[in-house]
């Protein structure tokens, strides 16, 4: 069953203080993502306008963001070695 938040501020136009609203609903309302509100939102009743302002995309770390450009390195160079670890992953 989805949770209802009553929502409390006057920042937002598309907001009524007092009315109740689904996360998913403010998502959309609010230009957030569904995932950051509801960290934002767990155990709370009432949302704020700080509970709904705008995620601070700069401070996510690439690996969280998916944005991650690693170069792709090969532990074996040479074709020897690529022949020896294939060997050596064999069981005994």
């Amino acid at each position: 069953m989805a949770k209802n938040l009553k929502y409390v501020g006057d920042a937002f136009t598309d907001l009524k203080t007092g009315e109740t609203y689904r996360i998913s609903e403010l998502a959309k309302l609010t230009n957030n993502t569904y995932r950051c509100l509801r960290q934002r939102l767990k155990g709370k009743d009432e949302v704020t306008d700080w509970d709904l302002r705008a995620r601070a995309i700069k401070n996510i770390p690439k690996s969280w963001a998916n944005q991650v450009n690693r170069p792709i390195v090969l532990q074996c160079e040479t074709k020897s070695e690529i022949l020896m670890q294939k060997w050596l992953r064999k069981a005994l």
